[in-house]
C-alpha cells in the first residue's frame, strides 16, 4: 500500500539518563465500527528490562489527515486514584498524542513484561481506501523518551534507544473492506439480516453469529464474500426463532488471511401473536384452578382483575401457569398476560 500512517517518539528533555531499564511500544485489536465512520485501535505497552511504574507521559504519532481525522479517546485501563483522566489530543496536524498524566510520585501501574493495556483511540474516517499498515517509527540516533515514572532521583526515568526497533510493533490495517452499514428486521417468523460492504479485497467470508444476551455468540451461519471493489449488499434469514425471544446479531468478517473483524451488534424480536396463549377452562367454576399455557417458554406475568378494574392476582411463569380461584367470587373477571412489549387481553368468568 502506497499510504502509510508513520508514528513518531515524542522528544522529552531530561537532565540525567538511565540505560538498565527498557520498553516497547505496540498497536493491537484494530476494528472498523459504527457502520463504517469509526476507526479504533488499543495502545499498549511492556518492559523489556527492569520493573518500573508508568508516569506521566505522552505518547506520540502521525496519522494521514486524508484517512482519518478528529483522534477522540475510547476507554482506558488507569485508575483515576493515581491518574488524571487521560486524553488524546490533536497537537499538530496529522499528529495524535495519547496523554498520560501521573497524579502522585511513585503510584503508577506496574509494567509487565506482557503487553499492558494503555487505553483505545479512535477516529473518524474520512477516506477508507487509504487505510494502510500502522508503524511506529524511531528516526534518529540520540536517546528518544517515551515514557518515565515519576520517581526520584531522576535517573529512574526510562528510555528507548535506536536498539529498541525490532520491538516497537506495528499494527496491521482493517480487514480490506468497508463495511457500510449491518442492520436487521423482522420478515413473517424470521429475522432477516441485511449488510452492505466496499473496497473489498481478498476477503473469505462472514460468519454470522446469534446471542441470547449480547454477550456469548454463537455462529449459526457463513455468507462467502463477493470480493467487490466498489460495492456489495449481502443477506442472511435466520428462521430458527421463536416469537417473544429478544435476539442479538453480529458478523465476524474474515479474510483469507485469517484475520477477524466483528461488526456493530443489532437486535430483533418477532411480536408475540394474540391467542398466543391459552387459558382454560372458561367459564370456570369457583374454587377451581385457571390453567395458562403458553406455546413458548418466555418469562411471562399474568394479571387477574375485577370488575372494577383492581389488580387481584399477580404471577410470574414461563410456559405454563395454574391460577387458584379459591375465595373469588362469582362473575366477570378480565386478565392480561405480559412479556416484553407484547400483551394478551382476555376475560374469565367464575361460575358457582
Amino acid at each position: 500500500m502506497s499510504n502509510k500512517y508513520i508514528f513518531i517518539i515524542a522528544f522529552l528533555t531530561l537532565s540525567t539518563f538511565s540505560f538498565g531499564q527498557s520498553f516497547c511500544l505496540s498497536f493491537s485489536n484494530p476494528q472498523v465500527t459504527d457502520g463504517g465512520t469509526i476507526f479504533q485501535f488499543d495502545i499498549n505497552i511492556q518492559r523489556n528490562g527492569s520493573a518500573f511504574n508508568l508516569g506521566s507521559s505522552n505518547l506520540v504519532f502521525n496519522f494521514n489527515i486524508a484517512g482519518l481525522s478528529t483522534p477522540m479517546l475510547v476507554s482506558h485501563t488507569l485508575p483515576l486514584a493515581n491518574y488524571s483522566l487521560p486524553t488524546v489530543t490533536n497537537p499538530l496536524t496529522g499528529r495524535a498524542s495519547f496523554n498520560i498524566v501521573l497524579n502522585n510520585d511513585n503510584n503508577g501501574i506496574l509494567v509487565n513484561t506482557s503487553a499492558t493495556l494503555l487505553g483505545r483511540v479512535k477516529f473518524n474516517i474520512l477516506n477508507p481506501t487509504l487505510m494502510s499498515d500502522m508503524n511506529w517509527l524511531y528516526t534518529g540516533t540520540t536517546i528518544q523518551t517515551v515514557v518515565f515514572n515519576d520517581v526520584f532521583p531522576s535517573n529512574s526515568q526510562l528510555f528507548a534507544t535506536n536498539n529498541m526497533n525490532t520491538c516497537l510493533q506495528p499494527l496491521q490495517s482493517p480487514l480490506p473492506l468497508r463495511l457500510l452499514s449491518f442492520s436487521s428486521s423482522v420478515a413473517g417468523k424470521a429475522v432477516e439480516l441485511t449488510w452492505k460492504t466496499t473496497d473489498e479485497r481478498d476477503v473469505s467470508h462472514f460468519d454470522v453469529q446469534r446471542s441470547l444476551d449480547g454477550i456469548n455468540f454463537k455462529s449459526i451461519g457463513d455468507v462467502q464474500a463477493d470480493n467487490n471493489r466498489t460495492s456489495a449488499q449481502y443477506s442472511y434469514l435466520d428462521e430458527d426463532v421463536v416469537s417473544g425471544q429478544k435476539y442479538y446479531y453480529r458478523l465476524n468478517l474474515v479474510d483469507m488471511d485469517g484475520k477477524q473483524e466483528y461488526s456493530n451488534i443489532t437486535s430483533e424480536m418477532i411480536p408475540l401473536q394474540n391467542k398466543h396463549f391459552r387459558v382454560f377452562p372458561n367459564p370456570i367454576a369457583k374454587n377451581m384452578l385457571i390453567n395458562v399455557i403458553s406455546e413458548v417458554e418466555i418469562t411471562s406475568t399474568f394479571k387477574l382483575y375485577d370488575a372494577k378494574n383492581t389488580l387481584i392476582i399477580e404471577k410470574t411463569f414461563n410456559n405454563q401457569l395454574q391460577v387458584d380461584t379459591q375465595g373469588l367470587l362469582s362473575g366477570v373477571y378480565f386478565y392480561t398476560i405480559e412479556n416484553g412489549g407484547n400483551v394478551d387481553h382476555g376475560k374469565i368468568v367464575i361460575v358457582e
